[in-house]
């Protein structure tokens, strides 16, 4: 098979990237979607004329990925061509669906025993209410309720209000330690999801 060379993004495809970037943020994406947004439209760049849509969906049609990895590569073109008021017909590509495997709850109850504090109260508190981490990171000291063991999540588009969930009382003594001083429009936890899954991912392979 024919391997395409790749090139150096043009100053122009450079500039135009980061201006959308720029916008992304200012619109209130998340640093992880920006990010996956950026090595997208690089490597669209680096491949094809990001002003000919016909050559980026043929090159996004060969790529050797999963759909959902095509999805996003279209995604994120389609931010492009929304940004620069470029006509393009962009393919639609349904992920395939994979099956969860969950580990059990015996192995996540270890890593969590086994990890710092902090860590560990994330953790806890995946298990328990299914929130995903970039969610957890969104939580805000208003958000929890010790004295009713409730939390208040809110969702990432338009902040729409979801039912409170209900934390166990190991739960509610960990996180009062998250608590102690700090304001009530202040973040629970600061670190990014990136970091937390770096993070975790280490202490399960320890």
């Amino acid at each position: 098979m024919f391997k395409r060379k790749q090139i150096q993004p043009t100053t122009q495809a450079s500039s135009r990237i980061a201006y959308i970037l720029y916008e992304l943020q200012n619109n209130g994406k998340s640093a992880d979607t920006i990010k996956s947004i950026s090595k997208s439209l690089v490597l669209l760049a680096r491949n094809t004329d990001l002003n000919e849509p016909k050559q980026v969906s043929n090159f996004i049609a060969d790529r050797n990925v999963t759909n959902g990895t095509k999805q996003f590569l279209c995604y994120s073109y389609k931010k492009y061509c929304k940004q620069y008021q470029i006509e393009a017909q962009i393919p639609f590509y349904q992920p395939e669906p994979k099956p969860i495997k969950l580990p059990t709850k015996e192995k996540l109850q270890i890593v969590v025993t086994n990890t710092i504090t902090r860590l560990s109260t994330k953790l806890t508190l995946s298990m328990e209410t299914g929130l995903r981490p970039i969610e957890i990171h969104n939580l805000k000291v208003k958000d929890i309720v010790l004295e009713q063991r409730l939390i208040y999540p809110t969702t990432l588009k338009h902040g729409i209000e979801r039912p409170p969930l209900k934390i166990s009382k190991q739960l509610q003594k960990m996180l009062s330690k998250d608590k102690i001083n700090k304001e009530q429009n202040e973040i629970v936890f600061p670190q990014t999801t990136a970091q937390y899954g770096k993070t975790s991912d280490t202490q399960e392979t320890d």
